[in-house]
This record gives structure tokens, sequence and C-alpha cells, in this order.
């Protein structure tokens, strides 16, 4: 889980929102499916499944991916 003092940008901040285009695909796991996006603004990364989008952290994604 990334830790509070994390440098994310104010809209990372609150969580994966708009505008959408700033996030950028870096890896797919197509027997999930699942996805890693990252914040062109801060370099935030985002874990997310057909259900749910998380903050992760880039040990947890380099497990994930």
């Amino acid at each position: 889980m990334p830790q509070e003092n994390d440098k994310c940008c104010d809209r990372c901040k609150v969580g994966y929102c708009a505008p959408l285009e700033r996030f950028k695909l870096k890896a797919v796991r197509p027997e999930g499916p699942t996805f890693l996006k990252v914040c062109d603004i801060c370099g935030t990364l985002w874990h997310g499944t057909v259900q749910d989008v998380r903050r992760v952290s880039a040990q947890e994604a380099t497990t994930l991916y």
C-alpha cells in the first residue's frame, strides 16, 4: 500500500478521477484482466480491475505485473 507521504498530485490524492487521459497504460495482465496505469503529472501508479482502481506502490506493482 502506498505511504501517505508519497509524492502525488492533488488529483491523485483525491483518487482515480478526471481527466482520465492523464493516466497512461503501463502494463496489462490479460488473465485478470487487470491493468497498471501511471499518472503523467506525478507518476502515481494505479492498479485496476473491472470493478475497482486503487493506488499501489512501485514494489506492489512489480509483484503484480
